[in-house]
């Protein structure tokens, strides 16, 4: 899986999860990730602001096609 760190516009984000739960596990994973690091957050940026952005993870849903206006989407899994 790739992924590009690219923004859309919001009225194209379908999908807003709640990471929170594990947003200190996925801060860990990342601080791992030296290598990659300085292209995954801008330096000198904090773990608590990190934790803070791994707090919610918001996606585009490509198929099945969602009606302009719907609501947003709490699961990847939700209305399948």
């Amino acid at each position: 899986m790739e992924h590009h760190l690219r923004p859309v516009p919001d009225e194209w984000i379908d999908i807003a999860v709640d990471t929170s739960p594990v947003a200190h596990r996925v801060v860990a994973g990342l601080l791992e990730y030296k290598s990659q690091r300085d292209v995954l957050m801008a330096p000198g940026v904090d773990e608590r602001r990190w934790a803070r952005i791994a707090s919610r993870e918001s996606a585009v849903m490509a198929w099945p096609g969602r009606a302009p206006g719907s609501p947003l989407l709490s699961d990847l899994f939700q209305g399948l």
